[in-house]
Parts: C-alpha cells; sequence; structure tokens
C-alpha cells in the first residue's frame, strides 16, 4: 500500500513519519463499512490512531475524493519487482502524490467472488477473466475453474 494525496497536500512537504500521516484526516475503503485495517494495527504500534472521516466502497471512489480534498487514502501498490498495480495507475492519472507509508504492512490479496449460479455463465466467465488479465495476475492453482 502507498497513501496517495492531492498535489500541493502538505505531507509532500517534508518526509512522511508515522505521525504526520496519523494526524491526517483518511478515507477508508471497505465495503462492509469498516473504519479500521492494517494501518490502524500497524499505527497502535507507534502509540497512534489515524482520523477515518469517511469510508468508501471502493478504491476509485476514495481516489476521487482525495484528488478533490485534504484526505489520504491508501492505494494497493506492486510488491517490489511485480508488474505496476492498475490501481496506482488510476491515482497517477488523477493528479495524485504516491507517498511510501513508513510502517510494514501486510500485503493484501485480491480476490473475486461470484454466486454459484454464475460459474458456468459465459458472459460471467468472460468478465472474470478479463479482471485477471487487468489485474496481472496469474491464475493460482487454487482459482475455482470456472
Amino acid at each position: 500500500m502507498v497513501a496517495a494525496v492531492r498535489p500541493g497536500h502538505h505531507l509532500t512537504e517534508e518526509p512522511l513519519t508515522p505521525a504526520r500521516l496519523a494526524a491526517a484526516q483518511h478515507v477508508a475503503v471497505s465495503r462492509r463499512g469498516r473504519f479500521t485495517g492494517p494501518l490502524d494495527t500497524a499505527l497502535a504500534q507507534h502509540n497512534l490512531q489515524r482520523r477515518v472521516s469517511v469510508v468508501l466502497p471502493n478504491h476509485l471512489a476514495a481516489m476521487t475524493l482525495t484528488a478533490r480534498s485534504d484526505i489520504v487514502c491508501l492505494v494497493p501498490a506492486a510488491l517490489p519487482g511485480a508488474d505496476p498495480s492498475p490501481l496506482t495507475d488510476d491515482a497517477t492519472t488523477l493528479g495524485l502524490h504516491l507517498l511510501d507509508i513508513p510502517l510494514a504492512l501486510p500485503p493484501q490479496t485480491i480476490s473475486m467472488a461470484w454466486h454459484p449460479r454464475h460459474t458456468a455463465d459465459g458472459a460471467h466467465h468472460w468478465l472474470r477473466n478479463a479482471i485477471r488479465r487487468t489485474l496481472r495476475t496469474p491464475r493460482s492453482p487454487t482459482t475455482p475453474s470456472d
């Protein structure tokens, strides 16, 4: 994960520290409306707590809000040596500055889920494969066959 901020955001003026990151207002991304995640766990190890002002269901919505405000959002980034994350490309297209987070965060897994009745549906099968190609992730042997 990297922190994304709009151009001219005060976090771009000095090196990013856990304390400066925690003091900023944040948007959290959660389909379930959760205000906390791995960043909060990492900050708590430094006796810090971030301020989450809003929770949105997806990264594109969060990045759009970030581009127009002083809110910070987290964007999934590729592991070193891997292909770039499509979401960091989208953040750059929105003009956001990407800042390395000065904390150890666990890697995030991106997965798909669908109702079993869609498994044999040709259009749904095409969509799942298009998403896999877009994310540039090789198919795992544990991925359900479709």
